[in-house]
């Protein structure tokens, strides 16, 4: 996660708690986009065909998630 997008993320944090539920909206979804294009970036470099293993790996790296 890079700094600019936690950021955002107080950013959108703060116009909620401040009633601006548009404007949070709007940066939600830009948000969303710049997380999904980093998680697409990110797992676009592993090649899937040498090891299942390995991708399943990676993706949990991402996620945070346990086995």
């Amino acid at each position: 996660m890079t700094p600019a997008l936690k950021a955002n993320l107080r950013r959108k944090n703060r116009l909620m708690h401040r009633g601006r539920v548009e404007e949070a909206g709007a940066l939600a979804k830009h948000i969303g986009k710049d997380i999904s294009v980093r998680n697409k970036t990110y797992l676009s470099r592993i090649n899937g065909k040498t090891g299942v293993k390995d991708v399943w790996t990676d993706v949990r790296k991402l996620t945070g998630r346990k086995q």
